[in-house]
This record gives C-alpha cells, structure tokens and sequence, in this order.
C-alpha cells in the first residue's frame, strides 16, 4: 500500500486534504510536523512523523520526508499538500472535460494505477495541481514539471538517495539510467 504523507505547518486546525481522505485510508495516512506542533498533531490524527527541526522550511521538510520513507523505510508513498480538494476529470459524451468529487473508489483506483506505474518503471511522478482541466492532454501530461503532490518508490530512490538534490530528482533519476 502506498502511505500518504500531509506535511503541515501552522494549519492543523484547518487539514483539508486529511478531512478529505476516505476513512478507510486513514490508517496510511501520516502527518508531517515540526517539533513545535507535534503535541497539538497527536489530537488530531494518530500517525505523526516529526521533522528534524522547527522552521526548516519545506525544501528541508520534504527532504526529512523523502529520507525517512525512501532511505529508512523502503516504502512507497505520495507527499500530498495540505489543503488539497481531490476532484476527478473525466470525459462526457459530447467530449468535453468535467470535474467532480472523487469517491472512495476513484481513491482506490488513483492508488492502483500509481502502483502499476512504479510497478512499470517509474519510480517518481506527481498529480497535477490545476484549475482548469488539461484540454488535448487527458487524461495524462507527460514530461510536466514535478513540484507537489509527489509520489516516490522507496526502493529505488532509496539507491540513488546521496546523489539527489532537491527538484533534481526527476533529473538524478534519468541520468542514473532508471527507467521512464
């Protein structure tokens, strides 16, 4: 199963992305905080990873993040920002593109494919983040640019961890011969 990661500072009153996960995935669901807010995390959600200092950032944050679940734990998982509505695009039959609250199973079939995907060689990819529906590019954009709502395979960043560098990971993955 692929573990959902919140990174969240100075919004633990207002989780959208976590009020907007289907109950029966909350188990992988961990939210990401710094040591000043950790105690207040723990009242609201039972799965807290604290980063290594207050006020790091979130370059530093999403470094924290991306050792402790690819080098530490080997793991496949998804950072997800913390205000994040999930909507679904799709096709209607006069071929235009809608948009509408995804469902428990539009969950369970974003998680799927994600797997098949690292499953298939691509160890990093991300989710769009838009307001308007990709138009001539659905329902996938290819070669975009990666900057949230990142999902990481563990296992093979794991191998490449010492040589990444922050937005360099799509890059460091290429150069080092890891396939797609």
């Amino acid at each position: 199963m692929i573990e959902l990661i919140i990174p969240t500072f100075k919004r633990l009153n207002r989780q959208i992305t976590l009020s907007n996960i289907p109950k029966n995935l909350l188990e992988n669901v961990t939210l990401a905080v710094q040591p000043q807010e950790e105690l207040e995390a723990r009242k609201i959600h039972n799965k807290i990873f604290v980063v290594s200092d207050d006020n790091i950032g979130f370059a530093k944050t999403i470094r924290d993040l991306t050792y402790e679940f690819a080098v530490n734990k080997q793991s496949r998982f998804w950072i997800l920002d913390d205000d994040l509505k999930f909507l679904r695009h799709y096709e209607t039959k006069d071929g235009k593109l809608k948009k509408e609250p995804m469902t428990k199973d539009d969950f369970d079939e974003v998680l799927k494919r994600t797997n098949e995907w690292m499953n298939g060689g691509f160890p990093h990819g991300a989710f769009g983040t838009t307001w308007n529906n990709p138009l001539g590019k659905f329902p996938f954009i290819e070669n975009s640019r990666i900057m949230t709502n990142k999902y990481y395979d563990g296992l093979v960043i794991s191998k490449i961890w010492n040589d990444i560098e922050g937005f360099l990971c799509q890059f460091t993955i290429i150069n080092k011969g890891v396939s797609k």
